[in-house]
């Protein structure tokens, strides 16, 4: 596998857990299917990074904090209810 492939289902599993106390189930599984299908392996292993390093310093708290990195251009979660 190479670092331009699309993302495991391994990573994808991981973003969602990762951020399952903070977003609605159905905004989770949207950005879950937008990872995989606008970003590469090496994208989500820094997104993953990001999260984890937000997650262990109790920081990772609202929509916003987890859809701020570039990462999410184009990612409307504004549309989804709150």
């Amino acid at each position: 596998m190479a670092w331009s492939d699309k993302p495991t289902e391994p990573q994808l599993s991981a973003f969602f857990n990762l951020t399952r106390w903070v977003l609605p189930r159905e905004l989770g599984a949207a950005a879950t299917d937008w990872l995989k299908a606008a970003s590469n392996r090496k994208d989500v292993s820094d997104e993953l990074g990001r999260l984890r390093h937000l997650y262990i310093n109790r920081r990772l708290k609202d929509k916003e904090t987890v859809f701020s990195s570039d990462i999410w251009e184009g990612f409307d979660y504004k549309e989804f209810a709150k």
